[in-house]
C-alpha cells in the first residue's frame, strides 16, 4: 500500500495524485490465474501466484457418504470393469443399439421402410401372397 494513501473507514481507497495518474494505465493479466493488475503490481503478484497451490474443488457428496456403508459400495463400483457392449448398427436407418435392442429395432425398421416404399395396393398383395 502506498504511504500517500488514506484508508477511510468504509473501506474505500482515496487515491492521492500519483494513483489517478496511474489509473489510466492499461491492467495487465496475470498468466497464471489471469487477474488484472497494475503493470508494476504484475511482478510481484507472479511470484506469489505461481507458487500457489490450486484450490481444491469440495466435494459435497463424499463427505456425505464418507464413514457410511456406501463409501464402501461407491469404491467397490468404480473398481469393477464393466464389459464394454459392441452396438450393433441397423442397416436401414443407420442407427446404433445395444445387440438385444437391435434383434427388436432392425426387423420393425425394415418393415417400416419397406411399407413406405410401396403403395397400399402392393402392400396387400404382398400380405396375402407371402404369408
Amino acid at each position: 500500500m502506498d504511504s500517500d494513501a488514506i484508508i477511510s473507514t468504509s473501506n474505500e481507497y482515496n487515491f492521492t495524485t500519483d494513483d489517478t495518474q496511474t489509473a489510466n494505465v492499461t491492467l495487465v493479466s496475470c498468466s497464471t490465474c489471469n487477474r488484472k493488475f497494475f503493470p508494476n503490481r504484475l511482478v510481484i503478484h507472479e511470484k506469489i501466484c505461481k507458487n500457489k497451490r490450486k484450490p481444491q474443488v469440495f466435494d459435497i457428496h463424499a463427505m456425505r457418504i464418507r464413514g457410511t456403508v456406501m463409501e464402501k459400495f461407491k469404491t467397490q463400483i468404480k473398481t469393477e470393469d464393466k464389459p464394454i457392449v459392441k452396438e450393433v448398427q441397423c442397416p436401414t436407418c443407420s442407427r446404433t443399439f445395444n445387440p438385444e435392442a437391435a434383434g427388436r429395432h432392425i426387423p420393425i425398421c425394415a418393415k417400416k421402410v419397406f411399407k413406405s416404399s410401396i403403395d397400399d395396393n402392393q402392400y396387400e398383395y404382398f400380405k396375402v401372397t407371402h404369408h
